[in-house]
């Protein structure tokens, strides 16, 4: 009788713990579908869109495109803008804002139809499968003017599509004309900043080409040494011992610096702390303390 209550006890035990660990994983399955029904309702598909031909798709598609580039053109600040392009903008901007709103309202439902279409037909040509429709809105709604097949290789060169700071494109949507005063303010800032920057890469690759030159002259000058010079150098190679030290020159310029290990009547075995022991041919090399004694620095850089 005892044996049958420690059955009976054990057995409701057990049961007791199913029941809670169904009722965890319940739980679970319900926040999943909660999850799974949030983010559909986020991008919501029309499925009553109907089909249309291939031609007529990319037609479309072009349309889109060209009204989102003419949009970007229209609102936005091109790099290399002048004054007067700024004042012009600045002058205009509650009728551009104006304009930017109703034309983005257009574009939004573009990429909405495109999307929609795409995941009713299986028709991914001009909708990415790893992007939601959020994705691609936002892409319209802040600005931004992505390479592919929804951006512009000409806006992303020329325009500003945002704030700009140092290559890094700082959040920000424009659709009040206070927005826009800054953006404008804004860019016009960063292109007076890209200006100082282009002039300063200029002026470095010119002082650069003047050192060439510089050097390049210099190396005629002590052509004649240098070549004498390294013509000893390699003779006095061979008369190196263990425990000497050598110079790479095999392009007529230094190298590595190695310690002899082993000699052999045409190569070397060498040691360095990265590479470990390898063999080197000794014509390759030159004494580390030929180096000293060179002519000019230009016998070996």
């Amino acid at each position: 009788m005892m044996k049958k209550y420690i059955l009976a006890a054990i057995t409701i035990i057990f049961l007791g713990g199913c029941q809670q660990a169904l009722d965890e994983l319940n739980k679970s399955l319900v926040q999943v579908q909660q999850n799974i029904n949030s983010n559909f309702s986020q991008n919501t598909v029309n499925f009553n869109i109907k089909k249309v031909s291939d031609e007529e798709l990319s037609q479309r598609f072009e349309n889109y495109k060209t009204i989102r580039t003419k949009f970007f053109k229209k609102f936005l600040v091109k790099i290399d803008s002048t004054e007067e392009d700024f004042t012009i903008r600045f002058n205009n901007k509650e009728k551009l804002v104006n304009e930017r709103n109703e034309i983005y309202k257009f574009l939004i439902s573009e990429i909405d139809y495109f999307y929609d279409y795409a995941i009713k037909y299986e028709n991914f040509k001009y909708i990415d499968r790893e992007f939601s429709k959020t994705n691609y809105n936002n892409n319209i709604k802040y600005g931004i003017t992505p390479s592919g097949s929804f951006g512009d290789s000409d806006l992303d060169s020329k325009y500003f599509g945002y704030y700009m700071n140092n290559g890094r494109i700082l959040g920000y949507e424009i659709d009040t004309i206070d927005k826009y005063e800054n953006y404008l303010a804004f860019a016009k800032l960063t292109q007076k900043d890209n200006a100082i920057f282009q002039k300063r890469l200029q002026d470095n690759k010119i002082a650069k080409e003047k050192q060439i030159q510089q050097e390049n002259k210099e190396r005629v000058k002590v052509k004649s040494a240098c070549e004498g010079w390294l013509k000893k150098a390699k003779k006095d190679v061979y008369s190196l011992g263990v425990g000497d030290y050598v110079v790479n020159m095999a392009r007529e310029e230094a190298g590595g610096t190695y310690l002899i290990r082993a000699i052999e009547k045409n190569t070397f075995l060498l040691y360095a702390y990265i590479y470990g022991q390898f063999y080197g041919q000794k014509s390759d090399y030159i004494p580390e303390s030929a180096l000293k004694t060179a002519p000019s620095i230009y016998c070996y850089k």
